[in-house]
C-alpha cells in the first residue's frame, strides 16, 4: 500500500491521506463516491465508459478522469486506456473539469464534497497499469 504525501494542484486539492490500494477490503470505490455525490447510477461510472454525452453523466466522469490522472500521475494516453477513451478525450475532460470548477459554483461545491468524502472514507483508488 502506498500513500500520497502531497498530491494535487488546484483546483480542488487532494491532501495527504488518500490511499492507493489494490485491496478490495476498503470501500467505497472512487466511482461510487462520485456517483453518489452527483446523483447518477453507479453503472454509468463503471469503466470503460459509454459514449453518452448527457451533461448529467459527463460532469461526474470529468471529475473521475481528472482525479485519477492526477492521483496516479498518469499521462493522457495511460488514463485513456484505463477509461476506454483516446488521449484527446482525456485532455478535453481535464480542460472541461477545470473550466467548470472555476466558473460553476454548484459544480465546485459537489467536487469539494467528493474530495471530503474521499478523505473521510479512505476511498479505494483504482489500480491502473502504466504501460
Amino acid at each position: 500500500m502506498k500513500e500520497i504525501k502531497s498530491a494535487m494542484v488546484t483546483p480542488g486539492r487532494i491532501e495527504s491521506n488518500v490511499r492507493l490500494d489494490s485491496d478490495k477490503t476498503i470501500a467505497p470505490t472512487m466511482e461510487e463516491v462520485i456517483a453518489e455525490t452527483f446523483d447518477v447510477p453507479v453503472e454509468v461510472m463503471k469503466v470503460p465508459f459509454s459514449r453518452t454525452r448527457i451533461r448529467r453523466i459527463l460532469d461526474p466522469r470529468y471529475v473521475y478522469i481528472y482525479y485519477v490522472s492526477q492521483i496516479k500521475e498518469l499521462g493522457p494516453s495511460a488514463t485513456g486506456r484505463h477509461v476506454g477513451r483516446l488521449h484527446c478525450d482525456i485532455i478535453n475532460a481535464c480542460k472541461q473539469y477545470e473550466k467548470h470548477y472555476s466558473t460553476n459554483k454548484q459544480y465546485r461545491e459537489r467536487v469539494d464534497l467528493v474530495l471530503k468524502k474521499i478523505h473521510r472514507n479512505q476511498v479505494t483508488i483504482p489500480e491502473i497499469c502504466r504501460t
